[in-house]
């Protein structure tokens, strides 16, 4: 695999702050999302969302959706992990578990797998680009734009679930 990606966790509190450029950023009472990826390349490509801060809501939920060309013995196939964490419980969709994209552009991406369906619209952002491994190098750009705005839609058993937008969810969409 060019690149292993791990979730350390999906949504926890944030306390603490910092300075840049002498002003102080207070960050208590955030939300916090933390991944690692290992390997030598990023996909060629790929789409990530991930959210866990929606306004206003007294039903936290956190989402994280990768869907990326991965390459496996020569050949390559479209491989998708997402989960999302609702109600304490944790909805687990996945390539190995079966799932099904059914769509999957910049603004609309929609999986279904058993009982299970999640739609994202997303109206893109500009954002800024990043450094990304290429063959073990840092010389290829990315796209991440963090302040998007989008809707997520989950249903279960054919009823909506929850339907939820916000206004900062990150996104890297790289085709």
């Amino acid at each position: 695999m060019e690149c292993r990606h791990s979730i350390i966790s999906l949504d926890h509190d944030v306390e603490g702050e910092f300075k840049i450029n002498g002003q102080v950023v207070n960050l208590t009472g955030g939300k916090g999302y933390a991944e690692g990826d290992r390997g030598h390349s990023f996909p060629e490509n790929y789409t990530w969302i991930q959210c866990n801060s929606f306004k206003h809501d007294d039903d936290p939920c956190s989402v994280m959706l990768a869907i990326a060309k991965v390459p496996f013995m020569r050949r390559h196939f479209t491989g998708c992990i997402c989960i999302v964490y609702w109600q304490g419980k944790e909805y687990r969709l996945a390539t190995y578990k079966g799932v099904r994209i059914l769509k999957n552009s910049l603004e609309c991406i929609e999986i279904e797998q058993g009982r299970f369906r999640l739609q994202i619209t997303v109206s893109p952002e500009a954002g800024h680009e990043l450094f990304a491994p290429d063959k073990g190098n840092m010389n290829r750009f990315i796209h991440e734009s963090p302040n998007c705005k989008a809707r997520f839609r989950f249903f279960i058993d054919d009823r909506e679930s929850f339907d939820k937008s916000i206004d900062y969810v990150s996104v890297e969409h790289v085709q």
